[in-house]
Parts: structure tokens; sequence; C-alpha cells
């Protein structure tokens, strides 16, 4: 599950109580959010968690930014293996010749 299902799942949970939700979700399933926006919407998350009093809403808020934080941290890791990987292969194909 990448950062984008994650959002949506957040915003799924949160369509009752948030006017908001269901235009944002239409925005980030029809790809109409860049990464730097979708983090954004974490921190907005993490703020209306802390001012909701719903208690059920509040824990799901905090959860999905949680998340969608932890996989944002592994695809940086992965990015950065990806780029010592290739970095290798190249290395690898200049001594071939």
């Amino acid at each position: 599950m990448d950062k984008k299902e994650f959002v949506l799942r957040i915003l799924d949970t949160i369509k009752d109580n948030r006017d908001m939700a269901p235009w944002l979700k239409l925005l980030v399933e029809n790809n109409a959010l860049d990464d730097k926006t979708i983090d954004t919407l974490v921190w907005v998350f993490r703020e209306a968690a802390a001012k909701t009093e719903n208690v059920q809403a509040k824990q799901a808020l905090e959860k999905g930014a949680s998340m969608v934080e932890d996989l944002h941290k592994k695809e940086e890791t992965e990015h950065e293996q990806d780029l010592a990987d290739l970095a290798e292969l190249e290395n690898m194909f200049k001594n071939i010749d």
C-alpha cells in the first residue's frame, strides 16, 4: 500500500466528519496532487486530530498520519538504496570496457 492509498483510506474514514474529505479524495484519486501536497495533507491530518473532539476520528487521523509518514521514510530509504545499486551497476559497466 502506497502513500496515496493511505491518504485515501484516511479520507474515507473522516468523510462523514469533514466536509472537505470527499473533495480531497477526488483530487487524490485523480492524481491531481503531487507528493509534496500529499505530505502536506499528513500535516493537516495531524492538526485536525489535535482539534477534533470525536475520539474515533482523532485516532483514525493520528494513525493514518503516522502510517503515511512511515511509508514516506521507507520510500526514501528504498530510493537511496536504488541509487546506490545503480551507481554500483554503472561502475561495473565501466570496468567491463
